[in-house]
């Protein structure tokens, strides 16, 4: 999604209230979902937690009113119940709850491989090759200076393809 301005909220770093912090990013910048980080040092502090789940529950009829973008709590697995029994009321608003496994670096998964290996996959339809011209062009700008092998390997691949739907493009 190269074009949606994706923003951030780091808990480690705020000691204001969660939904003011978000309101705050979304109103000083283009509209976009938010990332909501940090949340295992809040929750696994006996301190800072009851405040911050008694704010999450309290606080839940504001949020849609406010946020109209997705707000998405990065949790991990090991603190999803303190969070969903601390507030309860707030987390069964959520729409979905997505699971990402820890994996070692062998089991990992090239970074944007390709399905089909001989030129522009030719399932792609012409709204689908001009979105992922605009992906891997996004892509390449993010990784700019990287001199990390594998990610420069994948650069390489990511201009052939460019290359290829843009000769496609221009048939």
């Amino acid at each position: 999604m190269p074009a949606v301005s994706v923003h951030r909220v780091d808990l480690a770093y705020t000691d204001v209230d969660l939904l003011d912090a978000v309101a705050k990013v979304l109103a000083d910048a283009s509209p976009g979902p938010v990332m909501v980080v940090g949340s295992e040092d809040v929750l696994a502090d006996g301190a800072q937690a009851p405040h911050f789940l008694s704010s999450l529950n309290l606080r839940r009829v504001e949020w849609p009113a406010r946020i109209r973008y997705p707000v998405v709590f990065w949790v991990p697995r090991r603190l999803l119940g303190i969070l969903t029994s601390g507030a309860p009321d707030f987390f069964d608003w959520r729409s979905d709850t997505i699971e990402f496994p820890e994996i070692g670096t062998g089991e990992a998964l090239s970074f944007a491989p390709r399905d089909w290996k001989f030129g522009v996959d030719p399932r792609f339809s012409g709204q689908e090759r001009e979105e992922r011209l605009r992906e891997l062009k996004a892509r390449i700008a993010a990784s700019g200076g990287a001199d990390d092998e594998n990610l420069l390997r994948h650069r390489s691949d990511w201009w052939d393809e460019i290359a290829e739907l843009e000769l496609v493009r221009n048939r």
